[in-house]
């Protein structure tokens, strides 16, 4: 391979680790493929593409008991920690010649492995050696906090050079982790190695290995072990139709036939077919230059294939942001027409509030309209007498938990709207979106956070409250300025607030007043919408990948016309 293509892989995978997903609509496949797209190119296709000559790596992939570790202990020559087995993990192990020990200390072939090497005198049942070997985080831990898998180096000259093998964890294991690894394994090796028995070879996680091998174009030879001398010639016939049904040519099929197992190793005349076909593969530089070029260019273009697809995806989540600010910005408007609609038209000074205020238009009318002040302390005289003296203060609590209550209302149907609008969304955790620490909005608070007080209601008719008011008129009065604006206008013919108003400024002091209450209120209740809707836009994942995606999709092309 050239240098231009060596760079183009380093590139793809840098653009992949790049991309950003934010959206879970989108994320968890995504990132699967990414991750998977990512591992091939970095652990294999950029070593291997690099050096076509390089030891295979072949790995002995099968179910459960069809004998993979006794087999590779019987290619060796010795017992090897084939596997340790633990509650939660299987560490595979790979033995290849001392030659190659360079070759695979570089880190360049199976560079996602944590390596652990053991020396020929170790024994794997000391606790020394043991412990070496880390527990790997179990099943269901982030992948982000999860370390390397382990894989445990052991170097033997019964091994041709230019050759290793791993036993690979069972494909139908039944800890996720250890069919995860073997899927790994399987990513970043040049050779499979279908290891089945005379009745497992129709198992499904067998075919499916088939299927997989086919589609990518990978180098696989098969094991038929445990077979009996009366039925070899149909199980071999029989593997050997399943392996052209899943659309493979010219896989070498070697038989092992059942034997009595001494010392954990098969007798040597029964792999002779076997280990001259891998010594073959090892020494002839024509058939490994073969074997490595044919898997790599299937596994590229798989990979190609694969990494279109994290591109489509990232591009499908761009769109999904737009959908969001979309969805964010209709439900912004429909949250302000719905207030405004619900001040234009409120019903919130019915009932109490209307009854404590009317007393007191009235009596401040029947002063205002007064002669002179000793008529005015005569009318006050007598409501006191008569025990009629009205209480602005009750009326203005009566207000205030008016517009609480409405607001507080208001609020809940906000958010019930929010909820609606949010049920189908891709908004990311769309049933949490809102801020939950945020309390219910108070509509006695919101009065005095936006100044509608009666100091404020009579600042913005241009009076000195001391000089022209005093407290109980200025709070009567601005109860009917809060009328005016917002209450229906039978409310305010109730309550003669009009009349009020009207007696002490004139129609454009009123309507500004009006206007003032009216906005006032309304811009607190949009300061809330504002609050709800800033929470949201937050919540969409600021992902913009154009520029990765136009730049991917370029190397992408690059590649496809470089290994075409």
């Amino acid at each position: 391979m050239s240098e231009s293509p060596a760079v183009s892989l380093d590139e793809l995978a840098g653009q992949l680790e790049d991309l950003k997903f934010g959206f879970p609509a989108a994320q968890a496949p995504a990132v699967k493929l990414r991750n998977t797209a990512v591992s091939r190119l970095r652990e294999h296709l950029r070593a291997r593409g690099t050096d076509l000559d390089g030891p295979l790596v072949a790995v002995l992939a099968g179910s459960t008991g069809v004998g993979k570790s006794t087999l590779l202990n019987s290619l060796v020559g010795a017992q090897v920690p084939t596997s340790v087995r633990r509650p939660t993990t299987l560490t595979p192990v790979l033995v290849y010649h001392p030659d190659d020990e360079l070759w695979l200390a570089a880190d360049r072939i199976l560079g996602g492995f944590e390596k652990i090497r053991l020396l020929d005198d170790d024994a794997w049942d000391d606790p020394a050696v043991a412990s070496a070997v880390p527990e790997r985080v179990p099943a269901g831990e982030e992948a982000a906090t999860a370390p390397a898998p382990q894989l445990i180096l052991r170097s033997t000259p019964k091994m041709p050079p230019g050759m290793c093998l791993i036993d690979c964890p069972d494909l139908d294991s039944y800890l996720d982790t250890n069919r995860e690894l073997a899927q790994h394994l399987l990513e970043v090796a040049d050779l499979w190695i279908f290891v089945t028995t005379a009745n497992r070879y129709r198992d499904e996680p067998g075919l499916e290995l088939l299927r997989k091998a086919a589609r990518r174009d990978v180098a696989i030879g098969a094991v038929l072990n445990r077979v009996t001398q009366g039925s070899l010639l149909a199980a071999k016939q029989d593997l050997s139709a399943e392996i052209s049904a899943s659309n493979l040519k010219d896989v070498p099929i070697f038989a092992i036939m059942e034997t009595q197992i001494a010392d954990g190793e098969l007798p040597a005349e029964d792999l002779v077919s076997l280990r001259n076909w891998l010594d073959n593969l090892a020494g002839d530089a024509l058939m490994h230059s073969a074997m490595a070029r044919q898997t790599l260019f299937g596994s590229l273009h798989e990979v190609l294939d694969l990494s279109e697809k994290v591109f489509d995806a990232a591009a499908a989540e761009g769109q999904m942001r737009s959908d969001a600010q979309q969805t964010v910005e209709q439900l912004e408007q429909q949250l302000l027409e719905f207030v405004d609609a619900q001040i234009v038209a409120p019903t919130w000074f019915q009932g109490e509030p209307a009854d404590l205020l009317e007393p007191c238009v009235r009596c401040q009318l029947e002063e205002y309209q007064a002669e002179n002040r000793w008529i005015r302390q005569r009318l006050k005289w007598k409501n006191v007498w008569l025990n009629q003296q009205p209480q602005p203060n009750a009326a203005l609590d009566a207000v205030k938990r008016a517009v609480a209550s409405s607001v507080s209302n208001l609020d809940f149907q906000m958010e019930q709207m929010i909820a609606d609008a949010l049920q189908d969304s891709v908004l990311p955790d769309s049933g949490q979106i809102v801020d939950e620490t945020s309390q219910p909005l108070d509509g006695s608070e919101l009065l005095e956070q936006r100044s509608l007080t009666p100091a404020e209601c009579c600042r913005q008719a241009g009076w000195n409250r001391d000089e022209k008011l005093s407290t109980d008129d200025a709070q009567t009065l601005f109860l009917s300025v809060l009328f005016a604006g917002m209450a229906s206008p039978e409310t305010c013919q109730f309550t003669r607030v009009d009349e009020l108003l009207g007696a002490f400024f004139d129609i454009s002091t009123r309507l500004r007043l009006r206007s003032w209450s009216r906005s006032t209120l309304r811009r607190g209740l949009h300061a809330r919408i504002n609050q709800r809707i800033a929470t949201l836009r937050q919540s969409i994942p600021d992902s913009d990948n154009s520029e990765l995606i136009a730049a991917g999709r370029k190397t992408l092309r690059t590649l496809r016309e470089e290994w075409s």
